[in-house]
């Protein structure tokens, strides 16, 4: 059976002046999703234009389709592996060297195979612009550099039901946490979808401190496709420099049917992951403070007993003060109430028995 449309699958494709695409579709050209049987041909027509000021070569390509490492959805590069849109999809035309302002149509066909699996499918057409020998300027802190830009590319997303029995099939895998600088956390979660539909999981992130304090944040909602597989990132924040937290995430998840935009849930599962915040570059620093002073004071006492040993019996004359006395030994006047335990004002009398450190030669 063919369904053969010649508008509603059709696009402009526009390249503006700026480094940027730019994308125009016509009215009745949503991309929406398609319901298509095994052994069904599907036929659409699709439009590309030269918006930039100099003549570019453009570069159609039928992919599948992937997701990001966030969970959204991205095209397959064309010398990547393809399974399903990748090979479904024929392009009659795929290269064009257009002038300034030129636009031209191709013929896209869908041929889905007599033996395809029943569930959903992701596509995507994909536009490269040619940029060999495009000399880019670049002026930055006064000085100017030129630079080649190999390519650049747009992509627009297919997406293909087929009837049939529907396996519902979530691996939801554990938490892990991952730190930045600036004491900037991230939790990370693996997600494989092994069904044949499409999945929505809906994330709802909180962390918990030792006091029982619950701080939410930001959920997340992506949509999985069959086969389709993500460690997704979940941006905790900035955390203490010291404590002990709970990270947890609610997931639910749901049947998306891509055609009518319901939803049907399947299943909820908590998943919960402790982070311990020890600042041992602090602690380090801290021990080897107190270890640096403990060795100070160690040797300190210890210099102070060599000179008590060493120090003799002197009975003090009419004349003599403590300054006196320390400049006679050769050590400072500290020493010398130390050793011999003055209190202020550090008064010695005549007749007075003190320890005195022998003369220094």
């Amino acid at each position: 059976m063919i369904k053969k449309i010649t508008a509603v699958l059709a696009s402009i494709i526009l390249f503006g002046n700026t480094s940027y695409a730019q994308v125009a579709l016509s009215a009745d050209d949503n991309f929406i999703p398609l319901t298509l049987n095994p052994g069904d041909i599907y036929e659409t027509t699709i439009t590309i234009g030269n918006g930039y000021s100099h003549p570019v070569t453009l570069t159609l390509d039928a992919v599948d389709g992937t997701k990001s490492h966030t969970g959204y959805f991205a095209a397959k590069l064309p010398m990547n592996e393809q399974f399903f849109f990748g090979k479904w999809a024929t392009i009659e035309k795929k290269v064009f060297n257009l002038d300034v302002g030129e636009t031209v149509s191709t013929k896209v066909t869908y041929k889905i195979p007599d033996n395809a699996t029943p569930g959903d499918y992701s596509g995507g057409i994909t536009v490269t612009r040619e940029r060999t020998g495009e000399k880019t300027v670049t002026q930055k802190a006064g000085q100017i550099s030129a630079g080649i830009v190999s390519k650049s590319r747009l992509a627009k997303a297919v997406y293909i039901s087929i009837p049939g029995e529907r396996i519902n099939d979530l691996a939801i895998g554990n938490l892990t946490y991952k730190k930045y600088p600036g004491r900037s956390y991230e939790m990370y979660i693996k997600m494989e979808n092994k069904g044949n539909t499409t999945i929505e999981v809906e994330i709802e992130p909180s962390k918990k401190s030792y006091f029982g304090e619950v701080e939410k944040i930001d959920t997340q909602i992506i949509k999985l496709f069959p086969k389709e597989k993500v460690n997704l990132p979940i941006n905790v924040g900035q955390m203490p420099i010291l404590g002990v937290y709970d990270l947890r995430t609610n997931i639910k998840y749901f049947e998306f049917n891509l055609i009518t935009n319901e939803k049907t849930p399947l299943g909820e599962v908590n998943k919960n992951i402790q982070l311990i915040i020890i600042p041992w570059n602090y602690i380090i620093l801290i021990l080897f403070i107190v270890l640096a002073l403990i060795t100070y004071f160690k040797v300190k006492k210890y210099r102070l007993k060599k000179i008590i040993k060493n120090s003799v019996n002197y009975m003090v004359q009419n004349t003599d003060t403590i300054t006196t006395l320390a400049k006679q030994s050769n050590v400072n006047w500290k020493t010398l109430v130390k050793i011999n335990k003055l209190n202020p004002p550090y008064e010695i009398k005549s007749g007075q028995t003190i320890l005195l450190p022998n003369r220094k030669k």
